[in-house]
Parts: structure tokens; sequence; C-alpha cells
């Protein structure tokens, strides 16, 4: 008798959710897998340990947060501007790490050494 592989898993998955810290979820988060990215306000490109800031969002009907831009110290937000209701949003500092996956053998540029800045939970707008 062979076996079936499992169903993979999705966002929408009936899995039960697990409440964590934001540290936990963004130390490890991927930002690229061609290069450890540049600052969208000047352009400087960035070097693996450097130090960044980022912002990071996710809507509430989603499970996965999105790191959609980052800055380089002078021009990184020290607050957030206009928090969006039913997205929770924060502005994150850290460093440019790198995680290897061992089974695509493929680097990835990640964010390690986490700090928040500032945080809107998606109650605020």
């Amino acid at each position: 008798m062979t076996q079936s592989a499992p169903e993979p898993v999705t966002e929408e998955s009936d899995l039960p959710l697990v409440t964590t810290s934001l540290y936990q979820v963004l130390t490890g988060h991927a930002i690229s897998d061609r290069s450890p990215g540049q600052c969208v306000g000047c352009g400087e490109a960035f070097t693996v340990g450097e130090i960044v800031f980022a912002t990071a969002e996710r809507c509430v009907e989603r499970t996965r947060w999105r790191v959609p831009r980052l800055y380089c110290w002078g021009c990184a937000p020290a607050v957030l501007e206009s928090p969006t209701v039913g997205v929770s949003e924060a502005i994150i500092g850290g460093r440019v790490g790198t995680r290897l996956d061992p089974t695509g053998q493929v680097t990835q540029y990640c964010l390690t050494e986490i700090a928040i800045r500032a945080y809107s939970p998606a109650s605020h707008g």
C-alpha cells in the first residue's frame, strides 16, 4: 500500500493560528533572494550585516506579513504617518542577514536583530 503525499498547507488552511510576538514573526523574514536590497529613499545598496529599517504590514484577512520597503538610517521614517484600518503596520530596525534553504539550495537575505520603532494594530487608523 502506498501513501499519498500530504496536502500542501495554504494560507486558507484550517490549521489553528498561533499567537506570537512581532519579533518572532519578523526575525529571519526574507527580504530577497537576489540582493540585500536598497533604500527606497536614497537608493543606497545594503550589504550583509548593515543596519536597515523596514516597513512591515499584514492585512487582517491574511496570515503572512509583508516587508515591502527598506530604508537606510537617514531615510527611515520615525513614525507611521497614516496607519490604515484593517492593516497591522510596523516600522522595524534590524540588520541584513542571510538564511539558507537547504532543499532548494537557495540563499536568501533576511532581517535579523529586530527592534520595533513604531507599531499600529489593525484596529487603528
